[in-house]
């Protein structure tokens, strides 16, 4: 706790957050993200560490201009933003 990271799209200082108890190092790394605006889990980690609730998507799964990045916006969370989000870290 206490430390952060640089975003690696936006370059905002990030805060490392402890998550809750649903996080383990039995399944993967133990290293997640937190997304206080998709989750109730999430959610009270986010109020916990005074973090944003932000759910830039739309309820047919796009991004919303909300993301802050102009070449996700429209891109359906479950369909190609991966392949998209990739590309925007690669740049």
């Amino acid at each position: 706790e206490g430390l952060q990271y640089k975003h690696p799209i936006t370059g905002a200082a990030t805060p490392v957050v402890i998550g809750g108890d649903y996080i383990t190092t039995e399944a993967g790394t133990g290293l997640v993200h937190t997304a206080p605006g998709h989750g109730q889990d999430d959610f009270m980690v986010g109020q916990k560490y005074g973090l944003e609730v932000a759910a830039p998507v739309d309820n047919a799964g796009n991004f919303t201009a909300e993301v802050g990045i102009e070449s996700l916006v429209g891109a359906n969370v479950l369909k190609d933003a991966n392949s998209k989000v990739t590309e925007v870290l690669r740049e």
